[in-house]
Formats: structure tokens, sequence, C-alpha cells
């Protein structure tokens, strides 16, 4: 990634937020977790789809954690966000 690239405005943020619902209001992004539990059914589905194209070009450089979550390795074939828990089919309980 460029610095000022067509991607830059994602680097270091969750993005997930944006992508759902297909806006680049920076208002949208966040520097730290953001548990996506009041995006719709049809953001979350949205999301997904950005997260297995980006997943299938990019590899992952970093994780926001969730408050109170330990940093650890992940395995390579751990390709989740979040555990698959903010974008999943479940919302999370």
């Amino acid at each position: 990634m460029n610095i000022g690239g067509s991607y830059s405005l994602f680097a270091g943020r969750d993005a997930t937020r944006a992508l759902s619902k297909m806006q680049l209001d920076p208002s949208l992004f966040s520097n730290e977790y953001d548990d996506l539990s009041d995006i719709t059914d049809k953001e979350r589905a949205t999301a997904r789809s950005w997260h297995e194209d980006f997943r299938e070009k990019y590899d992952v450089v970093g994780r926001l954690l969730r408050p109170g979550e330990k940093p650890r390795v992940y395995p390579p074939e751990d390709t989740t966000v979040d555990g698959g828990y903010n974008i999943s089919d479940k919302k999370r309980e």
C-alpha cells in the first residue's frame, strides 16, 4: 500500500462499518475495535463480501483487538476477522 494510495484511508483502522454501508465517510471508520452489533443483515453480508475479496488479494498484517483481548499468534489458516464474530451470520451474544 502506498502512502496516499487508493486504500490508504483504510490503513490501521477498522473500515468494516464504512465498507458495509458502501460509504467512505470518515466518521464510519474506527481507530479502535467496533463490535458492529448495530449493522443490518444486509450490511453484514456486504461486509463479508468485502472481507472475502480482501482476503483473497492481500495478506493480513495486523488485527484490531476487542477491549481486554490479549494479542496472540494467529495460525496462517485463521483468516477470519475477529474470529468471525463481527461479520458472521450470527450476532455475537
